[in-house]
């Protein structure tokens, strides 16, 4: 049998000669490392070798150090400074090291001329020769790219510099849906005076067997599980009547429960209420492990794409202070809450929907259509319920007149009944955007509203945070904090925001979040018999 170390590699390069004359030199190698030799001997066999007397001596010297003298050993063995060894003395290696650690590798991103200047100090204290600029940027390049990111960048830049081998498989539609939020690259202007705002929150929900995009929620609204009940509450619902009310003719066939939803730790997808909703319907969640931004590599991708699209809108913000130059974001501003959430959904329904994908090989319309075929979804038995499911929750005490709760008092005949039967403490539930009413959990496990005592005829019902908001101003002015009397309280904080809102950037967004959440609360518009869910599929 042949030794596979003579076979192949370097060997099938040489020439009869070369390889001739490198075996004459492995043999005189190997007759002169098995005794004492003399000088004479040591020139004969280079002679013979066609070698100079040092090559042999070193040949020697390898040969009784790693006890080969093999013909593979001396092929490409060339003359001249070793490859791969640093021509720089191990103190001013030392010193590049750590400059690149301690200096280049910082938050603060200094450019590498500047830490090149100080390795040039640093040497020149130590007496010894400064490195060029060249030399310092090969040391640089050496180090992994993701340390390199990760220390100056932060830990996304890291992420996305980290090779992840492998990927995450879902064959089938609704297995698994990824939400996640992002603050859009773009300011938007007050509906009204057209004045800057400030940047939205997007939302989106994306089925990973297909890559549709399931539901998504434009607003004013910080990460909440507002935002989260919202988009998810569209994505199950049949989108025929929210098509309708903006006019859109999009296909968007999607709808029903899905088996898992995978999200982020944030705090909202970690909420008891967000949970158990969910586990009410029998949908699993799973929270991806801190740090592993990568498992949710599919919607991070969308919201990229989405983001990218952003920089040709007016206003748009361009991701960082570089990409935008001497471009004004405020001044260009031009569209509007609703005119932004009417984009995203031309650029996710027609645009994005229709567009082949790459680790599809088909538009994700095509997948859908394909991959539902003789499929159908499951549905929440009560919509409203799991709409509601969804909302934050309260516990409060019920007494003969009803409850007390966000400084007002509230009452139904439910809530007098649930008091009758004896029960002092009721759950309930609440939408942020409209605390003129909150759903009482009835003894059958169902939401009943349950309204203000005194009725308000104003039409503006108070949200969430503008009612801590009000709260606030009212304690600083000695005004009313609960009870009939902190309504007008409530009006002249919101008359006093409209005022400031002429020169305040920040009051403007406060005006605008309470127009769009208010908006989003009004009783929707009666539909046809075409947009109810008999007729989804």
């Amino acid at each position: 049998m042949s030794d596979p170390a003579l076979t192949g590699g370097d060997l099938e390069m040489l020439s009869e000669e070369q390889f001739a004359q490198l075996a004459a030199r492995a043999r005189g190698i190997a007759d002169l490392a098995t005794r004492d030799h003399t000088v004479f001997e040591v020139e004969l066999a280079a002679e013979r070798a066609g070698v100079s007397r040092a090559t042999v001596y070193r040949d020697l010297q390898r040969a009784r150090g790693e006890g080969r003298t093999t013909i593979r050993d001396l092929v490409g063995r060339k003359g001249g400074f070793p490859k791969g060894r640093s021509r720089l003395h191990p103190h001013v290696e030392a010193v590049i090291a750590e400059a690149l650690t301690s200096h280049y590798l910082s938050p603060n991103k200094p450019p590498l001329t500047d830490t090149t200047r100080v390795i040039g100090a640093a040497c020149a204290k130590l007496d010894l020769p400064e490195p060029r600029y060249p030399t310092i940027r090969r040391r640089l390049l050496k180090m992994k790219r993701a340390t390199v990111e990760g220390r100056r960048n932060g830990r996304k830049a890291r992420e996305a510099a980290t090779a992840r081998p492998g990927s995450y498989q879902i064959e089938t539609p609704w297995d698994c849906w990824q939400i996640d939020h992002t603050r859009a690259d773009v300011i938007i202007v007050h509906k009204e005076s057209r004045k800057p705002v400030g940047r939205p929150w997007l939302t989106v929900i994306i089925d990973v067997a297909t890559r549709m995009v399931v539901g998504f929620y434009v607003s004013l609204e910080p990460p909440s599980i507002l935002r989260a009940g919202t988009a998810l509450d569209q994505a199950v619902q049949h989108k025929g009547p929210w098509l309708k009310q903006l006019g859109l003719d999009y296909r968007w066939p999607v709808e029903g429960l899905p088996k898992l939803v995978h999200s982020d730790r944030a705090g909202e997808f970690q909420s008891r209420a967000f949970e158990r909703a969910l586990a009410n319907q029998g949908v699993e969640t799973f929270l991806r492990a801190a740090g592993k931004a990568h498992w949710g590599g599919h919607i991070e991708r969308l919201i990229g794409t989405m983001m990218g699209k952003c920089k040709m809108l007016p206003g748009a913000t361009q991701g960082n202070p570089k990409a935008r130059g001497d471009y004004d974001a405020s001044k260009g501003a031009a569209l509007d809450i609703d005119q932004l959430e009417l984009w995203f959904a031309h650029q996710i329904l027609g645009v994005y929907h229709n567009t082949v994908h790459s680790a599809l090989g088909c538009t994700p319309l095509e997948a859908w259509d394909r991959k539902t075929a003789g499929l159908h979804p499951r549905r929440p038995e009560d919509p409203e319920g799991f709409r509601i499911d969804l909302f934050p929750e309260i516990t409060r005490t019920l007494t003969r007149t009803g409850l007390k709760a966000f400084g007002e008092e509230y009452a139904s005949e439910d809530a007098t009944l649930a008091y009758a039967e004896g029960r002092g403490k009721a759950r309930l539930k609440y939408d942020p955007r409209n605390l003129s009413v909150l759903h009482l959990e009835t003894a059958k496990g169902r939401w009943t509203p349950v309204r203000y005592r005194l009725p308000d005829y104003s039409g503006r019902h108070p949200t969430l945070w503008f009612y801590k908001y009000a709260r606030r101003l009212a304690r600083v002015l000695g005004a009313p904090v609960e009870g009939i009397l902190a309504r007008a309280a409530r009006e002249k904080a919101e008359e006093l925001l409209h005022g400031e809102a002429i020169s305040s950037r920040i009051a403007r967004q406060a005006v605008e979040r309470l127009r769009h959440a208010r908006s989003a609360t009004e009783a929707p518009p009666a539909q046809d018999e075409d947009d109810s869910w008999g007729g989804v599929l």
